[in-house]
Formats: C-alpha cells, sequence, structure tokens
C-alpha cells in the first residue's frame, strides 16, 4: 500500500514542489549579508577640517571682510568615494560671484564644488555675513623706530633712513582712514661699532598702535642706520719709566701730538690730556722708539695708539772732565820747562857783548812776557796758543 502510494503522480509532484521551495529559501539566507555589507558602505561619513575658502571676487576693486578663514566639510557616501575625494583634493568650498552683490552687507551659503555625485556633503557654517566695501590704495612714507639701548654708550645712533621710503598700502576704505603711522621697527645689537644695516617688516597702525588687516607693497623694507664714535681729540704728554742708571739723563720728543679718544661723553669731559709711559731702562744712548698709548681708564680707543719717540741721552761727566783737567796742566808745565832749559843753552854759546847781552836780555824778557799768556789758555783748557 505504501510503496504504490511513493510510486503515485501526485506524490512526485508534491515532494517535487517542497524541495524547490527549501532550495529557493537557502539562497535567499544565502545572498542576505552581501546586501547588508552594501547598505553599510553607503552610510559611511567623513568630517574635514581646515578647508579654506576661495572667494570669487575681483580684488582690484573690492574688499571682503566677515568671511572665516577656514570651514569644516562633512562628506557622506561609499568609502571609496570618500577616499577618493580626500586623496585628490578635487573638491572646493566656493562662494557666489561677490563682484554681483556690490559694496554693502551681505549674507551668502558656501557651496562645494568638485564632488561626485555618489556623495552628499554639509559645510559649517553654511551661510555667512560678509561685508563688502570698495579697494583704496595709498602711498605713505615709512617711520623707522630705532632702539638703540644695547648700544655701547662709546658711541651714538643717527637718523635712521629705510630703502624703499615710502610704500604702497592696499585696503578697504574704512581701513585706509584709520592709518595713523606706517613704520619698521629694529634693535642695534650691542657689540655694533659702524653702520648697522638690516631688513625689517612694515608695519601699519592706527592712533591706538593696534596693526590694521591691510596690504602693504612690498612688505619689507631695508634699514640703515649710521653708527658714529663719541671721540675727543686731546694732546699726548710723554712720561719717562724707569732708568738704566743714575749717570744718564733722558730728553724725550714725538711728531705726533695728539691723539682721538674714543669713549663716554662723561669720561671724556673730565680727560684734559693722554700721557704716554716710555720705559728708558734699558737705553744708554740716543735712539727712536715705537711706543704704545695705553687707553686711560674708562675710554674704549684710541687713534693712533702707537707712535714713534725720540730719546736723547745724555751721560754725566765729572769725574771724566778731573782727570781731563789734570793731564792738561801737566803737560802744559812740561811744555814751559822745556823752553826754558832751550833759552838758557842758547845764551852761554853765543857769550854775546854787553849791549848785545842786554839787548838779548830785553828780547827774552820780551819773549817771556808773550809766551806766559798760552800757559794760561792751556790751564783754562781753551787750546789756543800764540
Amino acid at each position: 500500500m505504501m510503496n504504490r502510494l511513493m510510486n503515485t503522480r501526485v506524490f512526485l509532484l508534491a515532494g517535487s514542489l517542497l524541495f524547490s521551495i527549501m532550495l529557493f529559501a537557502y539562497v535567499q539566507d544565502s545572498i542576505r549579508p552581501s546586501n547588508t555589507s552594501s547598505n553599510i558602505s553607503v552610510s559611511n561619513s567623513q568630517t574635514i577640517s581646515n578647508v579654506p575658502i576661495n572667494v570669487i571676487l575681483n580684488t582690484d576693486k573690492y574688499t571682503v571682510s566677515g568671511l572665516p578663514d577656514s570651514v569644516l566639510v562633512r562628506l557622506d557616501g561609499s568609502a571609496s568615494a570618500i577616499l577618493l575625494a580626500t586623496t585628490n583634493n578635487s573638491f572646493k568650498v566656493v562662494t557666489p560671484d561677490l563682484n554681483e552683490l556690490g559694496p554693502g552687507q551681505h549674507t551668502i551659503s558656501l557651496s562645494v564644488t568638485g564632488l561626485s555625485d555618489d556623495l552628499k556633503y554639509v559645510v559649517s557654517p553654511q551661510t555667512v555675513e560678509i561685508f563688502i566695501e570698495n579697494k583704496e590704495t595709498v602711498e605713505l612714507p615709512v617711520e623707522v623706530q630705532v632702539n638703540s639701548e644695547q648700544l655701547s654708550p662709546s658711541h651714538t645712533a643717527g637718523t635712521a633712513v629705510a630703502t624703499p621710503t615710502t610704500v604702497s598700502i592696499s585696503g578697504s576704505s574704512s581701513l585706509v582712514q584709520q592709518i595713523d603711522k606706517v613704520l619698521v621697527s629694529t634693535v642695534i645689537p650691542a657689540e655694533t661699532r659702524s653702520d648697522y644695516t638690516t631688513t625689517g617688516k612694515v608695519q601699519v597702525l592706527d592712533k591706538s598702535g593696534n596693526a590694521l588687516a591691510v596690504k602693504t607693497t612690498p612688505e619689507t623694507v631695508q634699514v640703515k642706520v649710521p653708527i658714529s664714535s663719541v671721540t675727543k681729540t686731546l694732546p699726548i704728554t710723554l712720561v719717562q719709566s724707569g732708568s738704566a742708571g743714575s749717570q744718564y739723563s733722558y730728553s724725550m720728543s714725538t711728531t705726533t701730538t695728539t691723539t682721538s679718544v674714543v669713549g663716554p661723553q662723561a669720561i671724556l669731559d673730565e680727560l684734559t690730556y693722554v700721557p704716554v709711559n716710555v720705559d728708558v731702562s734699558k737705553i744708554t744712548s740716543s735712539t727712536t722708539i715705537s711706543t704704545k698709548i695705553e687707553p686711560p681708564a674708562g675710554v674704549e680707543s684710541v687713534t693712533p695708539n702707537v707712535i714713534t719717540v725720540t730719546i736723547s741721552v745724555v751721560t754725566s761727566s765729572a769725574d771724566s772732565s778731573v782727570e781731563s783737567s789734570s793731564s792738561a796742566v801737566q803737560s802744559s808745565q812740561n811744555s814751559s820747562s822745556s823752553s826754558t832749559a832751550e833759552s838758557s843753552s842758547a845764551s852761554s854759546s853765543s857769550q854775546p857783548t854787553p849791549e848785545a847781552s842786554s839787548s838779548s836780555s830785553s828780547e827774552e824778557a820780551a819773549a817771556s812776557g808773550s809766551s806766559s799768556e798760552p800757559v794760561v789758555v792751556n790751564l783754562l783748557g781753551n787750546g789756543n796758543s800764540n
């Protein structure tokens, strides 16, 4: 009975239908996870910060204020589409054409361009209140502000000069009208001893000293500050230092009579001359030497700092003079004795007559009178005889 039932056509059809239903249920269950994954992919989102705003405006004619520097953008879509957009930086946040709005206050909406149709976006903030003004350009001189507090008191800073002396300033009419001064500031380093040159950024300030949001052309200028020394010309005084011995005396001279002194004004006011020490402790004969000028206390430098000094040396000769005088006296006495002996010998050999003897005696007396004077001259050391 059972075997006959299973072989009937109705039973086979019913079994086939049941098997088909079970197979369909299995296939549907197998493909359901794929659909779920697709739904999760569509719901991805990413927020991007610091996105700049591209302003559509004729900046030669207008200025705009009120726009933020950057905005947030949230992207919604598939992960692959978001990754492609952020990697290629293919999208931009833009304003509407502000040239069509003209000067005045306006509320605008920001939009994003360059995204695929598979992505949606939200910009934060979405709307912005802006103010459009006519642009104004002026040419103004640059003032240089110099801080010389660190500069040595031996030097002073002169009037600084900027190059170029003027700059072009562009901005909204309302800001340009607030300009009080255009300046560049510089600080002179402590070690500066000559003209100081640097480059500084131009600042545009209002009456309260606040910086104004305007554009300067050029943005930087060159600054030159003349630096001069505090100087005074003083006479030089030569001062002997040491001695080679008590028998030597010195006299000194130099062709350089003055020197230029650099130092603080208060110290220079107290100085009336510059002493120059000349060491003669090893000098025993006249000579010429080079001597360094040491700056006085508180003085930074002297010019010239080396001078040529001529030194004359005189040796004391008291003992030598006594010996020379004794030798001169002895020599004179020997010469006188010799002359007397010769005269006596000549008188004895000639045996003259009384008249002749008398005459000869007179002549000898005369000769003797005339020969006594040279002896006295020799004793006096004149060294001349008649």
